[in-house]
């Protein structure tokens, strides 16, 4: 049996120096998009690259979201032509598959956490094990339990990937506690430190806004900065005035959330 190989597939679109590198210390590496790739996508394309000491060393000196780390003992070509399958998926409410960035470190441990063993299995194909290193933290699984469950070789028959409405549902949770996390974080660094910032009440108010219409991310960010200036930070705490602007019916929800926020603060905080 050969001696597994690392890979790295590294997201051009999150870290533009891949290009510079990629001429420096010219690895064996192949794009994942089919050829020949127009060189506009190309600079968005994620690129399968076998990694070398100075290769790990270059990718763990990165603060983007580059992508992951890949073992397995297959060539270049075979674990290509395996993970183009993934690019694309089709999700529920969808009539086209849609672009599947598999490889970004901030989700791939959800997205597996939300598949049956099979389905991991099957998306696994040749990967012996995925490692990712993000904001300092290195987290790295091994599948050869996993995978000596099934026989060898055996794979799904589906030309492409299906996420059911129970994995979105499950795949929707986990990101927007996620993003619940985040605001926390923010909303901490905006008050001052006796302050007490309950998780459970950010998360009420996100939902609140949701219901409104209002889910883009700077209107949420906006609004939270302006809550934590009144010191509204559970939904029974902002001001009728606030609420009666973004409950208004058939109106946008970036619209409601800007409107109220040029009115309180002059600006829409970026």
């Amino acid at each position: 049996m050969s001696e597994a190989t690392t890979w790295a597939i590294v997201d051009t679109a999150a870290e533009p120096g891949l290009s510079a590198m990629l001429d420096d210390l010219d690895p064996p590496h192949a794009s994942l998009y089919a050829d020949p790739v127009p060189e506009e996508i190309g600079r968005l394309a994620p690129w399968l690259v076998q990694v070398d000491d100075a290769v790990r060393h270059w990718l763990m000196q990165r603060e983007t979201p580059w992508g992951i780390f890949l073992e397995s003992q297959a060539s270049l070509k075979d674990l290509r032509q395996h993970l183009r399958k993934y690019l694309h998926v089709q999700i529920p409410n969808e009539e086209k598959p849609v672009f599947f960035r598999f490889y970004d470190p901030r989700n791939i441990w959800s997205f597996l956490s939300v598949l049956s063993p099979w389905e991991q299995h099957s998306f696994l194909g040749p990967i012996d094990t995925i490692a990712t290193h993000w904001q300092g933290n290195l987290h790295r699984e091994n599948f050869a339990e996993l995978k000596e469950t099934y026989p060898s070789g055996s794979v799904s028959k589906r030309k492409m990937m299906r996420i059911t409405q129970e994995q979105m549902d499950g795949l929707t949770v986990i990101f927007e506690q996620r993003y619940v996390d985040g605001l926390v974080e923010k909303v901490k660094a905006w008050t001052p430190p006796e302050t007490v910032v309950d998780a459970k009440n950010i998360g009420e108010i996100f939902r609140w806004l949701k219901e409104q219409g209002i889910t883009d991310d700077r209107s949420i960010r906006g609004l939270f900065y302006l809550f934590s200036e009144h010191h509204c930070l559970d939904l029974e705490s902002i001001p009728s005035e606030f609420k009666s602007v973004l409950c208004t019916e058939f109106e946008d929800g970036a619209y409601k959330a800007e409107s109220l926020l040029l009115v309180e603060l002059g600006n829409v905080p970026l």
